[in-house]
């Protein structure tokens, strides 16, 4: 049997001190098996943006263990951090803030291959620009986005290049911090589909992240549900949906489920 890719063992994250102390993550533990998606799921506040900070390092955990493809990866700095971040990356939830925006989609394409992927000296403009029309066809845009800025794109396609650059290392494992809240709802289908495809075609694990129950419903295949910091349900998918054991999580689900009908 296969070991998790992501294993996160009792982590916990304050800030602040004294009677300004506030625990943002308490006691959180899950796990992401190769090729799975993991929902992470609550409200503003829960607790979900921080982990995702911890897992990729922008922030430290203060107690706990984060595992990568067997790895304790909780304190490691320098060179071993960069070569976990070959097989890890983010897509965030603003597609356009996530660029620079004087670079052209292609050449922060470049930036990220040539950063974590190849050595620009031993590699032709050629060979380079194959690499990156390659990966803008894998995310359903035109060779001739290469040459646009962030803000000539829309939000959809904005985050289509987004993910191009994310793939461009070809991770074991994508986290998808709200990355379909900015868009609309036709727009956030079109990236849930994509997703949908890459996790297959690539065999990478996603843990998605979201405050939408039901669009979380939709792609993943377990998920685990966060309140106020603390973990207060996980399963599978269907069972969540169907048979929630929590007040919070069913609390979440009979609000999408008023939206449904009102709709």
């Amino acid at each position: 049997m296969s070991q998790p890719i992501l294993e996160v063992h009792n982590i916990k994250k304050t800030f602040g001190k004294g009677k300004y102390k506030i625990t943002a993550v308490d006691d959180v533990s899950f796990q992401i098996m190769p090729g799975e998606v993991l929902g992470l799921v609550g409200e503003s506040g829960s607790g979900k943006s921080t982990i995702a900070k911890l897992i990729t390092h922008l922030q430290k955990v203060d107690e706990g263990n984060i595992f990568f493809d067997g790895k304790d990866i909780s304190n490691i700095k320098g060179k071993a951090c960069l070569e976990v971040y070959k097989e890890m990356q983010m897509v965030f939830q603003d597609p356009v803030g996530s660029f620079n925006p004087r670079m052209k989609i292609g050449e922060a394409i470049k930036e990220t291959l040539c950063h974590l992927c190849y050595n620009p000296k031993a590699m032709s403009k050629a060979h380079m620009k194959e690499a990156i029309v390659s990966l803008l066809k894998q995310v359903g845009l035109k060779s001739e986005y290469a040459n646009k800025y962030p803000h000539q794109l829309s939000g959809g396609e904005c985050q289509r290049a987004a993910i191009a650059r994310a793939i461009a290392v070809h991770p074991k494992l994508l986290i998808c911090d709200e990355a379909t809240s900015a868009l609309d709802v036709s727009a956030q289908a079109q990236i849930i589909e994509l997703l949908m495809e890459l996790e297959k075609s690539l065999d990478m694990a996603i843990l998605f992240i979201s405050h939408d129950l039901a669009l979380v419903s939709c792609i993943c295949d377990r998920i685990c549900v966060l309140y106020k910091g603390q973990e207060v349900e996980s399963g599978e998918t269907k069972g969540i949906i169907e048979a929630p054991k929590h007040p919070y999580t069913k609390k979440l689900l009979s609000s999408v489920l008023q939206v449904d009908i009102g709709e």
